[in-house]
């Protein structure tokens, strides 16, 4: 699972749904070959760009690639949430938040 959200993060945005429906939400810079993203749940956020090969191989044994847009949203709390975006309405919003 940690690195399953590693590397959806890519797709982390500070927006919350209600803009993101209204349509204003600012598409991020796409990912690098091997940069790794790290989120926390409060909202911190570091990005690395991985030069040993080896170590990237390693790391991809234990990563999972993304099926479908991924959201996250940071909440009034502090704490950062994903949103299930497994059902059509959810993953048409964040389709259209990275176009």
């Amino acid at each position: 699972m940690r690195s399953y959200q590693t590397m959806m993060c890519a797709f982390l945005t500070a927006t919350s749904i209600e803009s993101a429906v209204a349509g204003t939400a600012t598409p991020l810079e796409a990912m690098v070959n091997s940069e790794v993203i790290a989120v926390m749940p409060d909202g911190r956020m570091a990005k690395s760009t991985i030069i040993e090969p080896a170590k990237m191989d390693e790391l991809k044994k234990i990563a999972k690639p993304i099926p479908w847009c991924m959201m996250f949203m940071l909440g009034s709390d502090g704490n950062v949430y994903m949103i299930n975006t497994s059902e059509h309405q959810p993953m048409v919003e964040c389709e259209n938040m990275v176009q």
